[in-house]
């Protein structure tokens, strides 16, 4: 039996990950396990998932003194450990002592390529881009042409890799795998939404947003707290914001009129709920590491009409004449601007705009993994 391993450690990879590249991943496992030799880590010695039948390797992470120093003074000099330095340390030291190479390594981190190659010579490496911020790194992008094959959701990715490159050719093989959205967000559970809107007592003239990007300052919740906060001086109109995927659990009431309920990080089908009961999305998200969002694609199949911030692969994803595409996502003016628009929509206008989205989402479903694999090998 052929062997897979895939290099991942930012998240544990599960099936109801609040985290979407995770979902995708262990999707991915559960299509090709029967087939395949499948390995990959997790940090938790009681990992579990109802969907998975490999278990993965455990690697204890030790937060030692000893080995702070040695990380601080050596290995990651000038910058700031983090719990991701410690998990990437650990696996490589592990890979180290692995005889045994895999037939196919697939690696979602540029900058873990050079080390993987030099490891593993006779491996096929398939990096499989999601996050696209190393391809502007000349450090990590100079090691692009180390890997076999590339996989990525978006067309216009693989352009600028071979544009950032330029005039060094790109030797990989190149396959567009677009980025997909589970079956629960196409069916709405009716009472798992009910409680949703009892729990929450939302008016029903209320006009619901929803925002799923977290803490981190990329995603741009600071641009649309200032945005609403702006709308509110001046906005009569109810609107209700679903803040998801940080650490916050609570409403923040901006005016009488404008509330944002802060639901925390949700396993997927209560965030497929959730999504049920928006009508408009909001992706403020900046450059420079979005790339084929899955967020959008749960959005759209949840027939939520969202206001994104042009960036990474999101113009390929939406269309060119997408009108709610906002080419200035620094800019809270053009945030305030975008939501007073999309909530003056007619019902006509909204479902042409998302009738057009949905025959462009018929680009965005999960490819035949097997036959793709079995074609590689």
């Amino acid at each position: 039996m052929k062997s897979i391993f895939i290099c991942y450690y930012v998240f544990e990879i599960e099936t109801n990950s609040t985290a979407s590249i995770p979902r995708l991943l262990a999707s991915f496992i559960h299509e090709v396990e029967n087939d395949y030799k499948i390995s990959f880590f997790t940090f938790r010695n009681n990992y579990s998932d109802e969907h998975i039948h490999t278990t993965p390797e455990y690697i204890p992470l030790r937060f030692t003194d000893k080995f702070w120093r040695k990380a601080s003074n050596q290995f990651f000099s000038k910058k700031k450990i983090t719990e991701f330095h410690l998990k990437r340390k650990s696996i490589f030291r592990h890979l180290k002592k692995i005889s045994e190479k895999p037939d196919i390594i697939i690696v979602l981190g540029l900058d873990d390529v050079e080390f993987l190659r030099r490891q593993f010579p006779g491996s096929k490496i398939i990096y499989w881009i999601h996050g696209i911020s190393a391809i502007y790194n000349k450090e990590y992008l100079k090691h692009i042409n180390k890997i076999d094959h590339l996989w990525s959701p978006t067309k216009t990715i693989y352009k600028k890799i071979v544009e950032q490159l330029h005039p060094v050719p790109f030797l990989a093989e190149f396959e567009r795998i677009p980025n997909w959205a589970e079956f629960y967000f196409d069916l709405p559970d009716e009472s798992s939404i009910s409680n949703i809107q009892k729990h929450h007592r939302i008016a029903a003239d209320s006009k619901i947003f929803i925002f799923c990007g977290g803490d981190n300052k990329l995603k741009g919740w600071f641009l649309l707290d200032r945005a609403l906060k702006k709308l509110a001086e001046k906005s009569h109109i109810n609107i209700t914001v679903i803040a998801a995927g940080g650490i916050l659990e609570k409403d923040a009431f901006y005016s009488e009129n404008i509330r944002i309920i802060f639901v925390g990080r949700s396993e997927p089908n209560i965030l497929a709920s959730y999504y049920k009961m928006a009508a408009f999305g909001l992706f403020p998200s900046l450059g420079g590491y979005e790339h084929a969002p899955v967020t959008l694609i749960e959005m759209i199949h949840s027939n939520v009409l969202p206001i994104a911030s042009d960036v990474g692969g999101v113009k390929e994803m939406l269309g060119d004449n997408y009108p709610f595409l906002v080419d200035a996502p620094h800019s809270v003016e053009t945030w305030v601007h975008n939501i007073e628009n999309v909530i003056a929509l007619s019902d006509e206008e909204k479902c042409r705009l998302l009738s057009s989205l949905h025959k462009k989402m018929e680009e965005y479903k999960r490819v035949d993994f097997k036959q793709l694999l079995k074609d590689i090998l």
